[in-house]
């Protein structure tokens, strides 16, 4: 029965178009955002955002993120070596995501260590 939704989900190309509208909309406003609070970021036309924080390193900055329950991928080697690769979510998924990179920005300047 569920590949009955599926199917459905799949051949509906309003919502699909949608959802590509609110990816494009989120993933350029967390470039901006994330740009603005320092971050390197790596230009993006997919559902995720690859980022250097601005202090510290993408390994701390993933462990920050992982105590308010907000998981992001690290790269710790590679091509993508210390970023890590945040997906584009719906606004208030963004919005907190930004919230906590905020906090995190303070944890890190007072001398937070990953424990």
């Amino acid at each position: 029965m569920w590949i009955v939704g599926a199917l459905a989900a799949l051949e509906d190309e309003d919502h699909h178009r949608r959802v590509i509208t609110v990816v494009r909309q989120e993933r350029q406003r967390l470039t901006e955002e994330l740009l603005g609070l320092g971050w390197v970021v790596s230009e993006s036309q997919a559902n995720f955002i690859s980022c250097r924080p601005p202090a510290g390193s993408a390994a701390e900055a993933a462990a920050l993120l992982r105590e308010d329950r907000i998981l992001v991928r690290h790269f710790p080697i590679g091509r993508f070596g210390d970023q890590v690769r945040i997906s584009v979510g719906l606004p208030e998924e963004n919005d907190r995501l930004l919230d906590a990179l905020g906090r995190a920005a303070e944890r890190v300047c007072s001398g937070w260590q990953p424990g």
